[in-house]
């Protein structure tokens, strides 16, 4: 769980970097295809570089030591403790993967309904074929859209030069598969659902292609005024299925704004490159994996060890315990181990019994026991010593009470190196990431004006019935364009180049949430250094 929260992190961190980048320095850019492949770009670094790690070796002296690996068998009942309460402890980490899991199943099955919803619209209604597309007409009060190579409008509603102005639109978005797109951020959107930074990302992305379909037609266009009164025309219908590419998809305003702005110059693309040190920044912070690794020395080094298990039978002990035991210690070590004689009062405790304990080279040890009441407890040992001499025997009786003495001081000083790791019983606490300041000042933007109210075409097809009603429709368009033509809306395009230039000058203050940042990155790698230093054992 705690890896699964610093891949969150890592990933967040980026994804907001390429965010920031976009909004404050590129936005505002006509380098719309640029843009579009930069934020392409920022959703699998975000997803992908988090997973990423190299590792880096650090030589060290060897150096020569004796280890003592001590092997001490316990009962099986204390065992069934442990598991019991483990399986009784509420996980918190079960809860959050089900509301992830939730979450992810929600939206995914919305992406599958607007998937059913754009078959039966595509498989309902006539088609053709022409120029490598899929054209389908239908009859009801619908946006055009795209996806892939279909595409999608009603005939009906729009004049010849108009529905020309919408294809070619549309057109753009096909050939350069702009869908592909959307279906990437609506996975990004999928999978990390509970992040709202992934949902602006995504409008922003959506944003650009329309930009890209914008310039590209106008273009195109043999009447720049013609597509600007198609974009304000088209307004009033409703919107399609929201995993396609449709003709209205972003503010009006800002696709007037952007049509109205100057071709970016080719030396502002130096701000795509301030990304490549940033990513390069966090994988030589973050993302490289420290191992340490002894040099070869010409020295012999002589590793000596200590192996000890022992298994200890008490009035209370089960014949399943005791035989358990005993092939634990026939497999691991040799010795074979016969209890007979085993007796037991009303209570079920064992009052006397005989045991042989025999090793591969044929010595033999015996512990015979017979009390009137529950016999003491007594301990079985096997011991092999630093040279491979083993022993083995029984504890609790006079004549192994030196090797009793033994085992509980080696017991002692493993529950002391125990209770000195217990004292990183809490993880450092993991820094906050500081947030990004909005910059003040912004200009005051043009007042936007009451754009003429364009007049409603008709919903029926232009035959002799209905002559009168096309005629009273073009003239009404003839006043509308008139009235766009007015001194108004002149002086409303010159406001609002104006106010695109004093945004392009500003200069977001970010200069404290830089240094923010690397206070940030530096508390990160405290953390990190930290959280290695953490015992295995410890809680």
């Amino acid at each position: 769980m705690e890896n699964l929260v610093i891949y969150l992190i890592k990933s967040s961190t980026l994804l907001l970097f390429f965010f920031t980048t976009y909004y404050f320095l590129l936005k505002k850019e006509t380098f719309f295809t640029a843009n579009r492949w930069f934020l392409i770009v920022g959703i699998f670094c975000s997803a992908l570089l988090p997973l990423l790690t190299f590792q880096k070796i650090v030589w060290v002296e060897p150096v020569v030591s004796t280890v003592q690996l001590i092997n001490t068998g316990t009962t099986s009942n204390t065992i069934t403790n442990v598991a019991t309460l483990e399986e009784n402890a509420f996980s918190w980490e079960l809860v959050l993967i089900v509301l992830y899991g939730l979450g992810v199943l929600i939206f995914l099955s919305k992406l599958i309904i607007e998937f059913y919803s754009l078959k039966k619209v595509i498989s309902t209604n006539n088609k053709r074929q022409s120029d490598g597309f899929e054209f389908i007409e239908v009859n009801h009060l619908i946006t055009p859209f795209s996806f892939f190579k279909k595409i999608v409008y009603n005939p009906n509603l729009f004049q010849a030069e108009e529905l020309e102005n919408i294809i070619e639109h549309e057109k753009i978005h096909a050939k350069q598969l702009h869908s592909v797109d959307v279906l990437i951020a609506r996975m990004n959107c999928i999978l990390f659902w509970w992040n709202p930074l992934v949902w602006l990302y995504k409008k922003a992305m959506v944003q650009n292609l329309e930009f890209i379909a914008d310039q590209n037609a106008l273009a195109k266009a043999v009447d720049k005024k013609s597509y600007l009164l198609t974009l304000l025309k088209i307004t009033t219908a409703e919107n399609p299925v929201a995993i396609t590419n449709h003709f209205y998809q972003s503010l009006i305003k800002k696709r007037i704004v952007m049509l109205h702005k100057n071709q970016s110059k080719k030396h502002h693309s130096w701000k795509y490159l301030l990304v490549i040190p940033a990513l390069v920044f966090f994988m030589l912070t973050y993302q490289i994996e420290v191992v340490a690794q002894e040099k070869k020395s010409t020295e012999t080094i002589i590793e000596k060890t200590t192996t000890k298990a022992q298994m200890t039978v008490s009035s209370s002990s089960t014949d399943e315990v005791i035989y358990k035991e005993a092939d634990y210690f026939k497999k691991e070590f040799g010795i074979l181990m016969k209890f007979k004689k085993i007796s037991r009062n009303k209570k079920g405790e064992i009052t006397s019994l005989s045991v042989t304990l025999s090793d591969k080279k044929g010595n033999t040890k015996v512990y015979d026991v017979s009390e009137s009441e529950a016999i003491k407890p007594f301990t079985i040992f096997v011991n092999t010593d630093e040279n491979g001499q083993q022993t083995f025997g029984f504890g609790g009786t006079k004549e192994n009470q030196h090797l009793k003495q033994h085992f509980e001081a080696v017991e002692k000083n493993q529950k002391n190196t125990e209770k000195e790791s217990q004292t990183f019983n809490e993880y450092p606490e993991l820094p906050t990431l500081p947030t990004h300041p909005v910059p003040p000042n912004y200009p005051t933007p043009p007042s936007m004006l009451k754009f003429p109210t364009p007049p409603v075409a008709p919903t029926v097809p232009n035959t002799g019935n209905n002559k009168k009603v096309w005629n009273k429709f073009n003239n009404e368009m003839k006043i509308f364009k008139k009235e766009m033509d007015s001194e108004a809306i002149r002086l409303f395009d010159e406001e609002t180049k104006q106010y695109i230039l004093e945004i392009s000058a500003l200069k977001p203050e970010s200069k404290e949430f830089l240094e923010k940042m690397k206070e940030f990155n530096v508390a990160m790698t405290k953390f990190n250094k930290l959280v290695k230093a953490v015992p295995e054992n410890s809680n």
